[in-house]
């Protein structure tokens, strides 16, 4: 938030191409925009949102929206077959999943074992039945006070889980919290 109010107009993220460039003020705006998207979802303070995309400019939009809630997203490995999806997504008892439009079908795979998984948001292409386009969700909460949603985040909240890889047993989330993050900066 301090960088887009002190640098609005310098690139924040775009792809090689420049096919999807975002200033730092557009990056905020659809991160709030999402943030009211996801917080109209049901998704809030403590909750988690598993991300599995590629490096593309929409996996920072939709980690940080999710911070912005106070939610703590964590990331599929995209490589990750249905049921090591579902040990993730069970285990973190994550109920929004944000996949990139290749990767749909394995999610959707392991969505037919996750009743607790309510909703899949697909950032790219025609969402099938049953799944919601990102900028859909973008659209949904126009009003929402996603400033509000940040400043209400303590330094002890968990910003971010990481799975391990699992090659020694089952993955474990490793939780990192705003201030370890802050920390380090």
């Amino acid at each position: 938030r301090r960088t887009a109010a002190s640098n609005p107009d310098i690139v924040a993220v775009r792809t090689p191409d420049d096919s999807l460039s975002l200033t730092w003020s557009q990056l905020l705006a659809r991160v709030d925009a999402l943030a009211g998207g996801l917080a109209k979802l049901g998704v809030g303070h403590g909750d988690t949102v598993a991300i599995m995309l590629g490096n593309r400019p929409e996996f920072h939009i939709v980690d940080l929206a999710s911070v912005t809630l106070g939610a703590t997203p964590f990331s599929i490995y995209t490589t990750y077959p249905a049921n090591e999806i579902e040990y993730l997504v069970e285990d973190a008892g994550c109920r929004v999943a944000i996949v990139e439009e290749r990767y749909l079908p394995v999610m959707l795979e392991a969505r037919q074992s996750l009743p607790g998984l309510e909703h899949v948001i697909v950032v790219d292409g025609e969402p099938p039945q049953g799944t919601i386009a990102l900028h859909d969700v973008e659209q949904s909460n126009p009003d929402f006070d996603a400033s509000a949603a940040a400043a209400a985040i303590a330094p002890d909240d968990v910003l971010t889980l990481i799975y391990t890889s699992g090659t020694t047993g089952p993955p474990k989330g490793v939780q990192l919290s705003h201030r370890n993050a802050m920390s380090a900066a």
